[in-house]
């Protein structure tokens, strides 16, 4: 019987590499399927069951993970290289059977390195009746010795990838790629901006100097050999999720680091707490900072509109929920923001559009009701105009 959480491809190689999907990739799909299909070596494609960050096992394989390891050193017969390989949850999932079967290389897009942190995506989408069986991933890779290589690429907009990447020592097999102008989606902004993962995967495992000079001008190198400033960010952007903005506001007041300014989540946290402690008009320039950059911030975009709408200037608002939106089409808030504007100025098919839009990709309670009170609207003018005409 098929397995659905797991495919093989036997290129009849040497070399292996063990592929690990993100969250919310359906059985029977796999998220490196198409990325690695030029690669050269034996393929096996593995997917989580229902969000379970890889503590179960392997799907079909075993619930214990060290049987799971076993799995994956049968398959490597060869002497050619074993490479694990996974972005986000997947990420996680390579960094733990990478160092437990002593895989030559790992190559990890945007993971987590300790599992459960306040707002962090294992918090937020693993099941919580799933126990953690390797909680702290960064003691299993700093521990593992340094016969594996590790390549931990994160996007200088996700502060829950950098601050994630602070728990790994500074050992020489480990190297952290900090990607200007990327987010938590590092492994897409890397594919359409800078290398095939194809290649990335060959560039890393026989020639990874050229590699090195391929991704140099793509190298943020402004935070991440400062713990303290990231450790500070993070922490702001806890109070902000939180809504405790008071103390978002002390824990930015108090950063005294000399490129704060220049950094693109300051600016942006430092924008989102003004504005949500009804000061707009000076979290305008805070917004404008961090979009100068990191242009593809989709947060700050949207941030900029809800600033402009606060001050009155719904055109402007319109421009950035705009911008917002060109970096991802499927982010409903904005979506939802658009409508509201539209709505209000009697513009009902953008308005129906929008919140439409909105409420499609979140079936939430509040986009359902902005879109049925625009319906209610449409019909209440239609009504009086047809009264108008009657008469």
């Amino acid at each position: 019987m098929t397995n659905p959480y797991v495919l093989q491809v036997d290129k009849n190689s040497d070399n292996n590499v063990f592929a690990f999907s993100a969250i919310n990739i359906p059985s029977g799909q796999f998220q490196f399927y198409k990325l690695l299909s030029e690669t050269d070596a034996n393929l096996t494609l593995i997917n989580s069951k229902d969000n379970d960050w890889y503590q179960r096992g392997i799907p079909g394989i075993h619930e214990n993970i060290q049987n799971c390891v076993k799995f994956l050193l049968d398959k490597n017969k060869g002497n050619g290289q074993t490479i694990c390989i996974g972005s986000s949850m997947g990420g996680y999932g390579a960094g733990l059977y990478g160092a437990k079967s002593s895989a030559n290389i790992v190559i990890i897009f945007g993971a987590e390195f300790k599992l459960g942190l306040p707002f962090s995506r294992s918090k937020l989408h693993m099941p919580s009746d799933i126990s953690y069986r390797y909680e702290d991933l960064s003691k299993v890779i700093n521990e593992s010795g340094d016969q594996t290589q590790y390549h931990i690429f994160v996007g200088d907009a996700d502060i829950i990838d950098i601050y994630n990447a602070t728990f790994l020592s500074d050992a020489p097999n480990i190297k952290i790629y900090n990607i200007k102008n990327s987010n938590h989606n590092v492994t897409k902004f890397i594919s359409d901006n800078v290398i095939n993962i194809n290649e990335l995967v060959n560039l890393l495992s026989n020639d990874p100097l050229t590699f090195d000079k391929k991704i140099s001008t793509h190298i943020s190198y402004d935070i991440l050999h400062h713990e303290k400033f990231i450790c500070a960010l993070y922490n702001a952007y806890v109070s902000l999720r939180m809504r405790d903005f008071d103390n978002a506001h002390e824990i930015l007041k108090s950063i005294s680091s000399p490129f704060a300014h220049t950094n693109s989540l300051y600016n942006l946290y430092y924008g989102m707490i003004l504005t949500r402690l009804k000061l707009p008009a000076k979290a305008l320039p805070y917004l404008n900072r961090s979009i100068q950059n990191n242009a593809y911030n989709r947060d700050a975009f949207f941030e900029l509109g809800m600033a402009y709408n606060h001050v009155g200037k719904p055109e402007k608002s319109i421009h950035y929920y705009s911008e917002c939106l060109k970096i991802d089409s499927s982010y409903a808030p904005a979506h939802h923001h658009l409508g509201l504007i539209y709505k209000q100025d009697n513009d009902f098919k953008l308005a129906e559009a929008h919140l439409k839009c909105a409420y499609e990709l979140e079936k939430n309670e509040r986009y359902k009701k902005e879109l049925i009170d625009l319906y209610q609207l449409v019909i209440k003018i239609t009504s009086e105009k047809i009264k108008d005409i009657s008469l």
